[in-house]
């Protein structure tokens, strides 16, 4: 009996050590300069951008700047610090939603050996791979809310994306400071999932909620089909083309429909159908606070990423804090009230009793920590302190960002906040609105937490249920 405890602990303990990094490295924090990245792709266009509108004498005209097809570009990727100088093969091309706007653009990379075969390489502590995004910090003046927020997740949550400064060069032209990022993927020191093999039904995944407009490729689960969100559902990250079979892809839609099926149940409150069988409901709690602290608005619904294991629960993962801290381009947001509540599933997981309790008792906790005023201020303090010259460096290139009073139509709605008075003009003041925010954001929790008791007040519950 000893033998097989002692195995079973192991084993344990093992997949613990596999699955997720016991020490969160952040990066300000170690010694050393910030490294360098430069991408050779020989002065062409790096693919991505949207049809772009732009108004002439009241006449729309429609200007496609992506080539048409070319979905990637092929080029050189060279990552330098003081320790190692890293040369590869890369693909690239320019991502994310919004901010394929913006004048300053991220990049998705996949690195790969001279023949095109993927290649994993690791940098400053962040385990191998051959995919990472460089996120222009633009719209966040600060430069650091990604950096930050990603780094206090990676303290709460099992898995955050790791995230590193660097400079970056394309084709020796500096375009300022980026942060390297981790992307939501299978493998080891990222979500270390029980691999899929080839012929199994049931599967490790990763799923990304995110916009339906333009996507062709969505699982069809209950949400989607029966509309319960009119504007976001599922498409399947993992598993990908070498292991994904039709069988494996309808496996993913009916789990999550499973979900969804207990969730939208007007038993959710009995437990007659327990939703909490299936979703790790510690950890969606911890998401949600990440998100309301941090006025991570398109949290819930876009930018939205859920993994399962085979041997585990569903659990969240945390992604993209460009808008967070009152950033949301579209509108401001303030630091009061609650936003969490009106997304998808999370509207449901509010009416559960446990759901609030948990949150409200982890949030209790994480505001002694590492949500605390001390701590979010020091981190800000240290961290821009250490990052120098390099902001102003950053915005010798980019520094028409503080003057938008003499812009085109076109690009104030595209790289500045709405409306335009809430923009800044000096990067001081960028630091102390997202020092003000925090404060303030973290005032009016304490006092008002209790108030998400309300949504699983029998009393709600009901009144939901008969409309």
């Amino acid at each position: 009996m000893t033998i097989v405890v002692l195995m079973i602990t192991c084993f344990v303990f093992q997949y613990l050590d596999d699955n997720y990094n016991t020490k969160r490295i952040h990066q300000h924090m170690e010694s050393g300069s910030i490294p360098k990245i430069y991408i050779n792709v020989n002065g062409q266009d790096i693919p991505g951008l949207p049809p772009y509108i732009i108004k002439e004498n009241g006449d729309v005209r429609l200007s496609v700047f992506e080539t048409e097809n070319q979905k990637t570009i092929r080029g050189s990727f060279t990552y330098i610090d003081d320790e190692d100088k890293i040369e590869t093969y890369a693909d690239y091309h320019i991502r994310g939603n919004s901010s394929r706007y913006f004048d300053k653009k991220s990049y998705s990379v996949h690195l790969t050996d001279e023949d095109g075969k993927e290649q994993d390489v690791g940098f400053d502590g962040m385990f191998a791979d051959n995919e990472w995004a460089l996120n222009g910090p633009y719209l966040d003046r600060t430069l650091i809310r990604n950096y930050m927020c990603m780094n206090i997740s990676g303290e709460i949550m099992e898995y955050a994306p790791n995230v590193r400064f660097v400079e970056l060069y394309i084709d020796d032209e500096f375009q300022g400071l980026y942060v390297l990022m981790e992307k939501i993927n299978h493998n080891k020191g990222r979500l270390n999932l029980t691999k899929s093999s080839k012929h199994a039904l049931v599967t490790s995944y990763i799923v990304k909620r995110d916009r339906r407009k333009g996507n062709d490729d969505l699982l069809n689960t209950l949400s989607k089909y029966t509309y319960k969100n009119a504007t976001s559902a599922f498409q399947l990250c993992y598993p990908g083309e070498g292991t994904l079979t039709g069988r494996k892809r309808s496996y993913v839609t009916q789990d999550l429909s499973r979900v969804e099926k207990n969730l939208y149940s007007y038993d959710v409150v009995r437990r007659e159908h327990d939703y909490a069988n299936y979703v790790d409901i510690e950890a969606f709690a911890r998401y949600f606070i990440i998100n309301e602290f941090f006025g991570n608005l398109d949290a819930g619904d876009y930018s939205t990423y859920f993994y399962k294991d085979t041997r585990g629960k569903l659990k969240p993962c945390v992604w993209d804090f460009n808008n967070a801290c009152d950033n949301y381009m579209d509108r401001p947001s303030g630091y009061t009230g609650f936003h969490m509540q009106y997304s998808p599933w999370f509207e449901k997981m509010v009416e559960d009793e446990r759901f609030v309790d948990e949150v409200i008792s982890e949030y209790r906790v994480l505001r002694e920590d590492v949500l605390s005023d001390e701590y979010l201020q020091k981190y800000i303090t240290e961290t821009t302190a250490w990052l120098g010259d390099e902001i102003e460096r950053n915005y010798d290139v980019w520094g028409d960002v503080w003057d938008y009073t003499d812009k085109d139509t076109a690009r104030k709605s595209f790289n500045y906040l709405q409306p335009l008075e809430r923009n800044l003009t000096t990067y001081n003041e960028s630091i102390e609105q997202l020092r003000t925010y925090i404060t303030n954001r973290g005032e009016w929790l304490d006092d008002n937490i209790e108030i998400l008791k309300q949504y699983c007040h029998n009393s709600r519950i009901v009144n939901d249920t008969i409309q």
